[in-house]
């Protein structure tokens, strides 16, 4: 039962505070919005002039009213007169087009939209998308549109490029973009070069032929790169090379299969690590050829966050450096290779670092001088000769001072 529903129904008093509180009804999920459309009319009307939240259930298959009412016609009675700044719509592709086939009545739609979440079911093999998705969103729709999602579900999820290709969007206004199906890397440069304030922005990218002619693009205002390879076989310097990004705060690359001994390189060069706050290099399988992690702490001062479990090894120069904060002095969250017979000194360095911490939090320390505690210590380490029981120990003194502990084993390779 919806929260709103619960809270104006304990009493007459609170059902008076509720019903006058236009907060609390300025983030609807409609589920079915084909029955009871007066009710679900009345809750966004309580919410006056505050923004509101909306997300619409138009899947087609859920229509419980017969015989079925137009899918158009249903969207249109919720979105037109409400201030609505956050939409969030699941239907079948074919019906999101549909949508904008009589949006042209729509034109006093509220200008208040911000953020765009469309998550679509691709069923039909079939489907001619050239005229299909070929459709315009009113701009009175669209609004002051900032951020788009855009997600698809069901067999065919890899039709999802070729509506946003046909989709007459307004990219250049965004900040935050994030596609959440198979996407080539070609198209998602053509449509990154159209987007020159970009902040934010997260890809599945399959790498293809076509992309090789697309060029170098530099994204100035990029702050956070999340990229996805979902396509076996596929190289990510293929895909990290034709971008440059002087001012990232946050670089995520998720299921890495390949990795060459110049990629970090490339990723140093290109993408100005000394601004970054958080990095997070994830793959299924070890590297054989491990980048020592003082060579990522040297490269990247600011980290908050370093996740490079299956990337990255922990040295000696790393051990020292965490202890009097030449390496990660911001560094709160760790998750890193090591060997299993280098668990224990690991896991000192940590406890080390952990009462340097409290000793410059003392009076008289100055703060230039102060640097983080850990708060979550995540190794992965290789088959060895020592027996991870033996730290316990040292994995529950660290508990005590405050730093989550996991250890978990890999399977073996060759790393020298």
């Amino acid at each position: 039962m919806p929260v709103q529903i619960v809270i104006s129904h304990v009493c007459s008093s609170w059902r008076y505070v509720a019903l006058g509180t236009g907060e609390l009804w300025a983030n609807v999920y409609i589920r079915d919005p084909f029955r009871n459309q007066q009710i679900y009319n009345a809750w966004l009307t309580r919410a006056g002039q505050h923004p509101i939240s909306l997300r619409l259930n138009l899947d087609s298959d859920d229509i419980s009213v017969k015989p079925p009412p137009s899918i158009s016609s249903t969207f249109w009675k919720f979105v037109k007169h409400f201030p609505i700044r956050h939409l969030g719509l699941i239907m079948y592709a074919e019906d999101f087009c549909d949508l904008w086939a009589s949006g042209r009545e729509s034109q006093d739609t509220s200008p208040y939209l911000e953020r765009l979440d469309i998550r679509l079911f691709l069923s039909d093999p079939s489907l001619s998308l050239i005229s299909i998705m070929s459709f315009n969103i009113p701009a009175a729709v669209i609004g002051k549109t900032r951020s788009a999602t855009f997600s698809a579900y069901g067999p065919y999820v890899g039709k999802i490029e070729c509506l946003t290709r046909q989709l007459a969007f307004p990219w250049a206004q965004l900040r935050d973009l994030a596609i959440h199906a198979c996407t080539l890397l070609s198209w998602c440069m053509i449509i990154l070069q159209q987007m020159p304030l970009l902040e934010q922005c997260s890809l599945n990218v399959a790498v293809d032929e076509a992309a090789e002619n697309t060029g170098h693009l530099t994204l100035s205002h990029l702050q956070s790169l999340i990229l996805n390879l979902t396509q076996s076989g596929d190289h990510i310097d293929a895909v990290i090379r034709h971008f440059t990004c002087p001012n990232l705060t946050l670089l995520d690359i998720e299921e890495t299969l390949d990795w060459s001994t110049a990629t970090w390189d490339m990723i140093r060069k290109q993408y100005n690590l000394h601004h970054l706050q958080g990095l997070s290099l994830n793959r299924f399988k070890p590297l054989s050829n491990l980048v020592l992690s003082s060579v990522i702490f040297r490269d990247a001062p600011m980290l908050r966050n370093l996740n490079v479990g299956h990337v990255a090894i922990m040295d000696e120069e790393t051990c020292a450096g965490m202890v009097t904060g030449a390496f990660g002095r911001f560094l709160r969250s760790l998750t890193v290779l090591c060997k299993q017979s280098d668990l224990g000194v690991v896991l000192r360095m940590a406890k080390d670092r952990q009462l340097a911490v409290a000793e410059r939090l003392k009076p008289g320390c100055s703060w230039q001088d102060e640097m983080a505690s850990l708060k979550q210590l995540n190794l992965r380490y290789l088959a060895g000769t020592e027996s991870p029981d033996t730290c316990e120990d040292e994995m529950i003194e660290l508990e005590r001072l405050g730093v989550a502990v996991t250890v978990s084993q890999i399977e073996e390779f060759d790393f020298d």
